[in-house]
């Protein structure tokens, strides 16, 4: 990790643009400008996965392939695969403050086939040599051709081509980013969804029956925030079967991430020491038991394959003495939310009690926003809250905007602290409420919509970003010097 750097979580599909969501285009590498402008060194994003019904980039067709919704019709308008006037069918109005998936899919989906009817004999070699390099690809085409169309193969080159743009597109960004000075910061969910082309293609890695149905599936137990624990569903990995071969599918797994992003944060960290099996069936997840993970026999083959890899570890929630353990022999930085520092046993989250390898949030895509936070939390917390961050009485703590006391207070007291890297939400970033937040775990639906505004970007108080940056030595520019 570049030490004493900063950074900004926003994820693609919040971008905005004309084609109703975040694209892999123009924008996004003006929101990078807007980065390094402020001396932020990192932009964070959520997993880029396909996500499944619910939009959720956490429940995805593969643990590989990436979203085609984030395909940006411009660059394909480039690259003459679109005509001028395709290119602005493919515009969608009115969708400035949140997502519309219905209509984004089904006009992403009409110029994506408008632009694979223009695919060339040029074209088609840096698809195969695309889908030769990254092999995954055929079984998540097979895959998609099988649950979504006739079966026949016929629609297998399409999603082969789809994957191959988003491929092109996004290493762009990636490049232009990397170019200005900025490091891509990705997310990688533990678990897959049953409905996803890896456990199709690949069912001996995964705890199912013969029937091939899952015979256990994933959640965490009880504890104080849920009596009945929570169950995920996902099925579980056959580690036994996937040390046999060296743990191969997730040296893979691991391998596109960090060619995808400069460093990855692994979601549920601590399920590679023990995990949470709950036998099928089960309507919640109290009746489950603990199963040992692969804990350093996988990570040891990571180390040894990619010595140099950039991994957080998400190490919140409770966790016992095996998992410390493991997690200091993987020596990978782990994460604090200030959000929950303020309550009760929330002292290890208070910025003066951090180490240096911390990932430090205001808070994560799953929390309030700060301001929300702070108008829904007790009077009792929030006036320790208040003083820890030196928040001033004469402040108008309810003030949100880009210029909210409140926010910045609290970023000023992260940006103090040791850990190595701080981040801020871009809700938090701009000072928004509650109505902004990206997720409310166990909720089904109006999730994942927010979008930024061109307005919001402008607003922004660049030169506040930029002092606050240099002067905690949070630019990156210490070490360059």
């Amino acid at each position: 990790m570049i030490e004493r750097s900063s950074g900004v979580l926003a994820h693609v599909t919040m971008l905005p643009g004309p084609y109703g969501c975040g694209t892999f285009g123009k924008k996004a590498e003006e929101f990078i400008d807007l980065l390094a402008d402020c001396g932020f060194v990192y932009w964070q994003v959520l997993p880029l996965s396909h996500p499944e019904s619910e939009n959720s980039p956490y429940t995805a067709y593969s643990a590989f392939a990436l979203n085609p919704l984030l395909a940006d019709p411009g660059r394909l308008l480039e690259e003459g695969l679109l005509t001028e006037e395709e290119e602005k069918e493919a515009r969608i109005e009115g969708q400035t403050y949140r997502v519309d998936y219905a209509r984004v899919k089904e006009t992403r989906s009409k110029t994506l086939h408008r632009a694979f009817a223009r695919v060339t004999a040029r074209t088609n070699k840096e698809i195969d040599a695309f889908v030769k390099d990254q092999p995954w690809v055929i079984d998540y085409a097979r895959y998609l051709d099988a649950v979504k169309g006739s079966g026949d193969g016929a629609r297998v080159r399409f999603y082969e081509f789809v994957q191959w743009v988003l491929d092109t597109q996004w290493q762009r960004v990636k490049k232009y980013a990397n170019d200005k000075g900025v490091l891509i910061f990705g997310d990688m969910p533990i678990y897959l969804s049953g409905a996803s082309a890896d456990v199709w293609a690949h069912p001996e890695y995964f705890l199912l029956g013969r029937d091939g149905r899952p015979e256990a599936v994933a959640g965490v137990p009880p504890d104080y925030f849920s009596a009945d624990g929570q169950l995920w569903g996902n099925p579980l990995y056959d580690y036994a079967a996937m040390e046999k071969d060296g743990y191969k599918w997730w040296i893979s797994r691991i391998g596109k991430a960090l060619r995808d992003y400069d460093a990855v944060r692994i979601d549920h960290f601590r399920g590679f020491s023990a995990f949470w099996a709950v036998p099928a069936g089960e309507q919640t997840a109290r009746n489950g038991k603990w199963m040992k993970g692969p804990g350093m026999k996988l990570f040891k083959k990571v180390k040894e394959v990619y010595p140099d890899a950039n991994i957080i570890a998400e190490d919140l929630g409770i966790l016992d003495k095996a998992f410390y353990s493991f997690k200091k022999q993987a020596g990978y930085p782990g994460m604090k939310v200030l959000q929950f520092a303020f309550g009760p046993g929330g002292e290890a989250h208070l910025p003066h009690n951090y180490d240096e390898k911390v990932v430090a949030y205001t808070g994560t895509h799953d929390n309030n926003t700060m301001l929300g936070h702070f108008f829904s939390c007790s009077e009792e917390e929030r006036s320790f809250a208040f003083r820890y961050v030196g928040l001033s009485p004469n402040d108008d703590w309810t003030k949100g905007g880009a210029y909210a006391p409140v926010v910045r207070a609290c970023a000023r007291t992260l940006w103090q602290s040791r850990a190595v890297l701080t981040v801020l939400p871009y809700q938090d970033l701009a000072g928004w409420g509650e109505d902004t937040r990206m997720n409310r775990p166990g909720v089904a639906s109006g999730c994942w919509e927010v979008r930024i505004t061109e307005e919001s970007l402008r607003q922004l108080d660049r030169t506040y970003w930029r002092q606050i940056n240099h002067d905690f030595e949070r630019d990156g520019k210490k070490k360059k010097e």
